[in-house]
């Protein structure tokens, strides 16, 4: 592991390219974070350019072909050697720096196995699409918890977010 509650954050992209600067120019201004892991997950669009060009600091890993998100997080998990990790989606909306620095410096403290980011500024037909905080995909893990809950086995993303909501 790196330093003391290090935080990585994984990104998995398939065909992002005009979505992912909003998410990966909040990230790579965060003073919490301390390493970026990009997945592009056989992305057939610009993302792995994009990325490679804009975001040098970022380390990139590229699938040749589309395995889907959960085989794309289990990849950049491969590759964390922090004490934490961020999984954020590259086509998030509305994600402030603000708010992903207050979580991340929770998460600094080490206090807690898992937190769960919830951004409530949404309209209200989209609270009601995304109102159980349990399946929020931005969530910042143990790694060490995350990895002995074998959350890294192959599932569906859906199971891999029952598995790390049922984390005691």
């Amino acid at each position: 592991m790196n330093s003391a509650n290090s935080i990585a954050c994984i990104i998995p992209c398939y065909n992002e390219a005009p979505r992912l600067r909003k998410v990966f120019n909040i990230a790579s201004k965060s003073q919490y974070l301390d390493r970026l892991i990009c997945v592009n997950d056989g992305s057939t669009d610009a993302t792995g350019d994009i990325v490679a060009h804009e975001y040098p600091k970022v380390n990139l890993i590229t699938n040749p072909k589309n395995l889907g998100k959960t085989r794309a997080v289990i990849k950049g998990l491969a590759h964390v050697t922090e004490e934490y990790v961020l999984m954020l989606d590259a086509d998030l909306h509305g994600l402030k720096l603000s708010e992903l620095d207050n979580a991340l410096s929770v998460a600094k403290k080490g206090t807690y196995d898992m937190i769960v980011m919830r951004r409530t500024r949404h309209k209200p037909y989209v609270k009601l699409l995304r109102g159980d905080i349990l399946i929020s995909g931005e969530r910042i893990v143990r790694t060490d918890v995350f990895k002995k809950r074998r959350c890294t086995n192959r599932f569906k993303a859906f199971k891999l977010r029952q598995r790390l909501t049922s984390m005691h």
